[in-house]
């Protein structure tokens, strides 16, 4: 959701151009959430988790709401676009919004592990990487993804619903 004109990330600002190039070539965009499955970004957190004992949540003090869909409804949605006629070239897709640190303690629940977790201010976090970054420390997570996971949470969308409707993941 973070790709618009002024989004703050690399991937933000090519997937902004990407959706803007198939919806002026009559083509659809679909914008998910945060695609829980077993890759991207979700995927890195996971394994952080799964291997850090303690865990650092970076914690936006805007509205910290991330916009979550399964990989399974983005498989439904992008289906059930090419099976139907819609009246609108892009939509944007999810079945919950949570907070990073919700998601966290559901990751954490799911691997039956203990995990101590330290909320941290995202901003802050986003320095330190940085700073990180500059001295040649390659981090899991680059702050470029974390400039972009920030900005995704102060944006609000309007959730495209009815792509979702008739799934069995809904």
């Amino acid at each position: 959701y973070s790709a618009n004109k002024l989004a703050v990330s690399s991937y933000g600002q090519v997937k902004y151009e990407v959706e803007n190039f198939f919806s002026s070539n009559n083509g659809y965009a679909i914008s998910p959430g945060l695609i829980v499955g077993n890759g991207g970004i979700y995927n890195k957190i996971k394994k952080f988790i799964m291997l850090s004992p303690m865990v650092v949540v970076p914690v936006n003090p805007n509205k910290n709401l991330l916009p979550i869909v399964s990989i399974e409804n983005v498989c439904f949605s992008i289906k059930k676009l090419l099976d139907n006629e819609y009246d609108r070239r892009n939509y944007n897709i999810f079945t919950e919004l949570l907070s990073l640190e919700t998601l966290v303690n559901k990751i954490i629940t799911d691997i039956k592990k203990r995990r101590l977790i330290f909320r941290i201010n995202a901003n802050f976090v986003l320095k330190v990487m940085k700073s990180f970054e500059s001295l040649g420390i390659v981090l899991p997570v680059s702050s470029d993804s974390l400039s972009g996971f920030i900005a995704n949470q102060n944006y609000t969308a309007k959730n495209d619903s009815r792509l979702l409707e008739g799934s069995k993941y809904d």
